[in-house]
C-alpha cells in the first residue's frame, strides 16, 4: 500500500521544524515547501492526502491558495488546515469561506 503524504506550505523555518518533530512518529510522508509556487508544482506531480499551509506566504495568500485548491476537480476533496497566529473572527471566517 502506498504511503499517504502530507504537504506543509510554510516559509517559517521554526514552524517547519516544530511540524517535522510533531510528524516524526506518524506513518505519513510529510513534504515541506516554502512557497505557493513550490506547492503548486508539488500538487501537479502528486495529490497530497492533506495540505497544511500558513495564511501569509512570501509569494501569496494562503486563503486564496486554499480556494484555488478547492476549485480544482482533482484536489477539491483534499482536507486543508491553516497554520496562523491570527485569531480574529474575520480571519477565522475567511478560512472557512476559502474551503
Amino acid at each position: 500500500m502506498a504511503q499517504e503524504h502530507l504537504l506543509v506550505v510554510d516559509a517559517d523555518a521554526k514552524t517547519q521544524k516544530i511540524l517535522k518533530i510533531s510528524f516524526q512518529k506518524t506513518t505519513h510522508d510529510v513534504r515541506f515547501v516554502s512557497t505557493l509556487e513550490e506547492a503548486r508544482a508539488h500538487i501537479a506531480d502528486e495529490t497530497p492526502a492533506l495540505i497544511i499551509a500558513e495564511t501569509h506566504l512570501p509569494d501569496g495568500d494562503g486563503y486564496a491558495f486554499c480556494a484555488e485548491v478547492k476549485a480544482a476537480p482533482a484536489t477539491r476533496d483534499v482536507p486543508f488546515l491553516f497554520v496562523t497566529d491570527r485569531t480574529s473572527n474575520p480571519d477565522k471566517m475567511r478560512g472557512f469561506e476559502a474551503g
